[in-house]
């Protein structure tokens, strides 16, 4: 099952960096908070959970999952993908391998995706936090 969340986590990855994305809906959810950590160490898991739930899919029956993205101030980033619960909540443990000095401008972000089963489209953001890193 881990497999599956991991091709699912590169297709996204894949979708967001093409831009072949929509843009995502100014609706519910956009801005939403949740936590994140405030250093992220290379290769260490870290925690993190919403506070407020993804929206419902705008497709009935597609799969709610969750894109979490480090990104680094030179324009490099990375991301994992979570399963979300039912009711939209969502909490897991993410991890990234990364050989970078410390950056003043890396961030960490969360979208919510709307995943038929072939390709996942993300449409509600979450607040982005900035972090620091350490290798």
């Amino acid at each position: 099952m881990l497999g599956r969340f991991i091709k699912v986590g590169a297709l996204a990855a894949g979708l967001v960096a093409a831009g072949s994305a929509p843009a995502l809906a100014a609706g519910a959810g956009a801005g939403s908070p949740w936590h994140s950590p405030n250093k992220i160490v290379s290769g260490v898991p870290v925690a993190v959970s919403s506070i407020a739930p993804c929206p419902a899919v705008p497709t009935p029956g597609d799969q709610r999952l969750v894109e979490v993205t480090l990104s680094f101030g030179n324009g490099g980033s990375g991301s994992q993908v979570l399963p979300a619960n039912a009711d939209g909540s969502w909490a897991g443990n993410v991890s990234f391998g990364f050989s970078v000095p410390g950056l003043r401008q890396t961030t960490i972000s969360a979208s919510c995706l709307d995943f038929t089963g072939y390709s996942a489209v993300p449409y509600a953001t979450y607040t982005v936090h900035h972090t620091q890193i350490s290798s």
